[in-house]
């Protein structure tokens, strides 16, 4: 899937929808699980999530809307001109999929069905609309904050060429475990990347995850999996990025949970050796040098720091310092 230089700057999306089966038990949950500032409005069968500035989330009920598409999770584009922006992407291949609905005093949203079947969302501002001003909560790449995106769909090569030429995404291809992976991310502020690949054998076509960024993967998957929600395949390896899990979350939502693979690793070294640097802590480190001189002298160096000798009893506190 070579492609040539896209000449459209990259636009990340401004806001993503989650749908689900039941949207005040998902917003509930979603607060309860990464700490979003959540907001229920019964009366518009919807719930809000917001963690920054960079991106915020709807959360509603399935409805008529959701016929003929498989995606429970949904970008929305923010354009200066709904009706010139639909007519730029049919000339790249796409069709509308729900007209322009106005929301009063605010603007009006579309969807629009983009080659390779992948429903896209378009908002529009009114003009005299003025957004309330939201508190910085967290930042791009802070634990809880979804700033990758997943795409699995079988229609890669029509997708990446779209976004490419609409929205200046460049789909880099590399391979994970021997399977054909393509990766996309704003290089300016790193507030969003995507990742494109085909469906894996039993997994749904046509899905796009959300993945929030975790310190800890093994003990927010413990806690997700507490707490009602239910892990989708094995954990999966996308070194040197980065590990990840999916799940089904309560109100039938698929998401991912995605930890850097070196944390992981150091948070789950064995304790004795966690013990043993902690008293090491205090000691002077040799430093590296280049042949047997150079770490003679450095050892030389070190040794001039420690007592002459040192004896047995007062090495007991430190064995029971490591057991601890």
């Amino acid at each position: 899937m070579s492609q040539s230089k896209s000449t459209v700057a990259f636009q990340a999306p401004s806001e993503v929808e989650f749908v689900a089966v039941d949207f005040q038990e998902t917003t509930d949950y979603l607060g309860k699980a990464f700490g979003w500032n959540v907001k229920t409005m019964p009366e518009c069968k919807m719930g809000t999530a917001t963690w920054g500035l960079q991106m915020q989330a709807m959360i509603r009920n399935e409805n008529d809307l959701d016929k003929g598409r498989n995606q429970r999770t949904i970008f929305y584009m923010t354009v200066p001109d709904m009706s010139k922006e639909i007519k730029r992407l049919e000339k790249l291949g796409a069709a509308v999929f729900k007209e322009p609905v106005a929301n009063p005093n605010m603007g009006q949203w579309a969807y629009v069905k983009v080659p390779g079947d992948f429903v896209l969302g378009l908002w529009s501002d009114d003009p005299a609309y003025t957004p309330a001003p939201r508190a910085i909560t967290m930042k791009p790449g802070d634990d809880s904050t979804p700033t990758f995106f997943e795409i699995v769909n079988s229609n890669t090569k029509e997708i990446s060429e779209f976004f490419k030429k609409a929205y200046g995404w460049e789909f880099n291809e590399s391979t994970f475990h021997g399977a054909p992976y393509w990766y996309a991310s704003d290089s300016t502020s790193r507030s969003f990347s995507a990742g494109l690949r085909e469906p894996k054998k039993g997994e749904k076509d046509g899905e796009l995850i959300a993945y929030v960024n975790v310190g800890d993967l093994a003990g927010q998957t413990t806690k997700l999996v507490k707490s009602g929600s239910k892990k989708v395949g094995k954990l999966m390896d996308y070194s040197p990025h980065g590990e990840g899990q999916v799940f089904v979350l309560p109100g039938n939502l698929p998401m991912g949970i995605w930890g850097s693979k070196r944390a992981e690793k150091a948070d789950s070294a064995p304790k004795s050796a966690k013990a043993a640097s902690s008293t090491k802590a205090a000691t002077p480190s040799v430093k590296r040098g280049n042949g047997r001189a150079a770490k003679t002298a450095a050892l030389s160096k070190l040794n001039t720091k420690r007592p002459a000798e040192t004896s047995k009893a007062s090495k007991k506190p430190t064995k029971k310092a490591r057991k601890e």
